[in-house]
């Protein structure tokens, strides 16, 4: 009696391997792809494991390639392109993603008020965030949701959907609609498989990205 009936849609998706926009490393000016840059994190962190050194910030430097992706956030402008006649909250990893969507923001380097506290009373259609100004914040009419991104603290992103598949009593009849964008062949996945052991398997749906 306190939740809704919910949807949740995981688009899959590609680390993009054809745009070369990321340093080699920080004291080369050659430029990689993300796709590559991550598969190399990768097999530093591989190789750490093995011989049992420490991992330094690897898994953050990996985690931040995912953060910032090109193909994440190209899915992310298609389903806003979609969705662009309803009321969405888009969760973001970085404000350089957020503001790069074309649509209204609020995190910690553009904290217009005015703006969040519109939508969060009902006012326009697409807000980006990120973890900051979404703790405890009520959000209503809201019943759709674009993870753009998401992190290994399965709790995180299972609260944010729970929050969203809230009753509200001012909307009879709502089903939360949640989009979560997943890049396939990375740690991604095993995060996502956490958070949505929550929810009811019969609820979640798997495409790719050309089915959007």
């Amino acid at each position: 009696g306190i939740i809704t009936d919910y949807s949740i849609t995981v688009v899959k998706t590609e680390l993009d391997n054809n745009v070369k926009y990321l340093p080699l490393s920080k004291w080369s000016k050659d430029k990689i792809t993300e796709k590559v840059k991550y598969d190399k994190i990768s097999r530093t962190i591989a190789y750490l494991k093995e011989t049992y050194q420490s991992l330094g910030f690897q898994p953050i430097f990996r985690m931040n390639v995912i953060k910032d992706s090109i193909a994440k956030i190209a899915v992310t402008k298609k389903l806003i392109k979609k969705f662009e006649k309803e009321r969405v909250i888009i969760y973001t990893g970085t404000s350089k993603t957020a503001d790069c969507l074309g649509i209204p923001v609020y995190h910690s380097l553009k904290r217009e008020e005015e703006v969040f506290n519109a939508f969060c009373n009902g006012k326009g259609n697409h807000l980006a965030v990120i973890d900051l100004a979404t703790s405890g914040v009520t959000i209503k009419p809201i019943q759709k949701a674009i993870f753009n991104y998401f992190n290994s603290n399965s709790e995180n992103i299972a609260q944010r959907i729970a929050r969203l598949i809230g009753i509200e009593y001012d909307t009879p009849g709502k089903k939360a609609d949640v989009w979560i964008i997943c890049t396939k062949g990375t740690q991604e996945e095993q995060w996502l498989k956490s958070a949505l052991e929550m929810f009811s398997s019969s609820k979640v749906k798997y495409i790719e990205e050309y089915e959007i």
